[in-house]
């Protein structure tokens, strides 16, 4: 097939698999709308096989036997990590679902596996009012937070807007991209389900709306063509 727009020897060949793998109807497709649209698919075709390439590479190298190298004990130990998180007053703007998520990786990081460790933590990082609410819900801390599963409960319950679950459940359902960029339409569902997490939906309900939500294009065509199972995967 000629091709009026010049590619390199790399590209011909992405353009020769692109070609086997959805016919040459849909080359000659993509050549009519240009030579912008032509590059941005071949590219992303590339893009395509090198993930393929890089997943069967992954999946060689688990298959093959590891080897064990003994390492001295003080080297085997996990060494706490610092992870910063910023303080949660309960402002305007604040996601609260997000700030519990970045105190559990703290945690995690820093090797804070007890329960008046993590509490104490967590209250560290509350700021204003809900810094007060705190340190003020009993005569101890310890009484009124024995355990950061507690105090995390109760900060979603106190501080979580009215209705936030339907707010949240709605917002979603309407997510479109409109003129956002790919990546941020994918970030802001992301978001939206991380607030969802005590009362998920279904994850074909994710996937449907990801997928009405594309707007026209080479993304939506591609997501058509070989729907997603799980929308976190993308």
């Amino acid at each position: 097939m000629e091709n009026p727009t010049p590619l390199s020897e790399v590209q011909k060949v992405a353009l020769d698999n692109l070609t086997a793998s959805l016919g040459p109807e849909y080359v000659e497709f993509l050549v009519s709308q240009g030579p912008e649209v032509l590059n941005a698919r071949v590219k992303s075709f590339m893009q395509y096989e090198a993930t393929l390439l890089g997943q069967v590479q992954d999946q060689i190298a688990s298959a093959m036997p590891t080897r064990y190298v003994s390492v001295p004990d003080e080297e085997a130990k996990p060494r706490p990590f610092r992870v910063e998180v910023k303080n949660y007053s309960c402002k305007e703007g604040e996601n609260l679902i997000l700030w519990i998520r970045e105190i559990e990786m703290a945690m995690r990081s820093g090797l804070i596996t007890l329960d008046h460790q993590q509490v104490s933590l967590a209250i560290s990082k509350l700021d204003g009012r809900a810094r007060e609410w705190a340190l003020t819900c009993s005569t101890s801390v310890d009484m009124a937070f024995p355990t950061w599963e507690s105090l995390k409960s109760q900060l979603v319950q106190v501080f979580s807007p009215p209705n936030q679950a339907y707010r949240v459940r709605s917002r979603f359902l309407s997510t479109r991209q409109g003129k956002n960029e790919l990546s941020d339409y994918v970030q802001e569902l992301r978001t939206l389900m991380a607030a969802m997490q005590s009362d998920p939906l279904p994850e074909a309900v994710h996937v449907t709306i990801f997928m009405e939500g594309l707007r026209t294009g080479i993304a939506r065509t591609e997501v058509f063509r070989v729907p997603p199972l799980r929308l976190k995967r993308l």
